[in-house]
C-alpha cells in the first residue's frame, strides 16, 4: 500500500485523537440513534431522504409497482431503515414472540391492520423509528 493511500485511510477513518469515527456503508446508516434536525447534518440527512425516488413519480399503475418497490428497498437501505433494528422489521402478530419480517420483503404476509398497529407502537414516539417513518 503506498503512503498516499494509507494517508488518506487515515484521514477517513480518524478524525483526531479519541475520535474514531462510526464505521458506514452510506451517510444515511452512520448514525443509529435520535438524528439532531437542528443541526445541518440532520436538516441534510432529512432532505435527502425524502427527495423524490425516482424523476418520474410512481403512478399507482401495477406495471410499474415492480421498479417503485425497488427504489424504495434502495432508499431502504441507503437510511436503514430495512436493517434489523429498522422501521421495515415487523412482527407477523401482536404476539411478544412472533416471528419478524421485513414487510417490503414479505408484503403478502400482513395485513394493513398489522402494518398500522405496528407503526402505532412507534409512531409519536421521540424515537429514531418515528423519525425514520416520517421520513419515508
Amino acid at each position: 500500500m503506498n503512503s498516499f493511500v494509507k494517508l488518506s485511510l487515515t484521514a477517513i477513518f480518524w478524525s483526531g485523537p479519541g475520535h474514531a469515527v462510526p464505521f458506514a456503508l452510506t451517510p444515511g446508516t452512520a448514525t443509529n440513534g435520535v438524528i439532531d434536525f437542528t443541526v445541518k447534518a440532520g436538516k441534510s440527512h432529512f432532505g435527502y431522504a425524502t427527495r423524490p425516488l425516482e424523476t418520474e413519480l410512481y403512478d399507482c399503475d401495477s406495471d410499474n409497482c415492480y421498479q417503485f418497490i425497488q427504489s424504495v428497498k434502495t432508499r431502504a437501505q441507503e437510511y436503514g431503515w430495512s436493517a434489523l433494528n429498522g422501521i421495515f422489521w415487523v412482527p407477523l402478530t401482536a404476539h411478544p414472540n412472533s416471528e419478524i419480517l421485513n414487510f417490503i420483503e414479505e408484503f403478502g404476509q400482513f395485513t394493513m391492520e398489522r402494518i398500522k398497529e405496528h407503526a402505532i407502537s412507534f409512531i409519536y414516539t421521540p424515537t429514531r423509528a418515528a423519525q425514520d417513518d416520517r421520513m419515508l
